[in-house]
């Protein structure tokens, strides 16, 4: 059974070390049909750090990982 697209969140919070009322945004989409299923979860503060995340559906890893900062 999938973690669930609230764990996946959960996940992507603690591995960039923000809280939920630091950011302006938050996004989650669940690509279960894709191999290894997965989450997508997309993060941006408000310096316009943005933290996109690939997390595993089912264990919960993080597959992939990408920050980028705004100029």
């Amino acid at each position: 059974m999938p973690i669930g697209m609230e764990r996946a969140l959960e996940i992507a919070l603690l591995t960039c070390g923000q809280s939920a009322d630091q950011l302006t945004k938050q996004e989650v989409d669940a690509e279960l049909d894709e191999v290894p299923a997965h989450y997508e979860v997309e993060l941006e503060d408000r310096s316009g750090t943005e933290y996109e995340y690939r997390i595993d559906a089912y264990t919960g890893s993080v597959l992939e990982y990408d920050m980028e900062q705004d100029d």
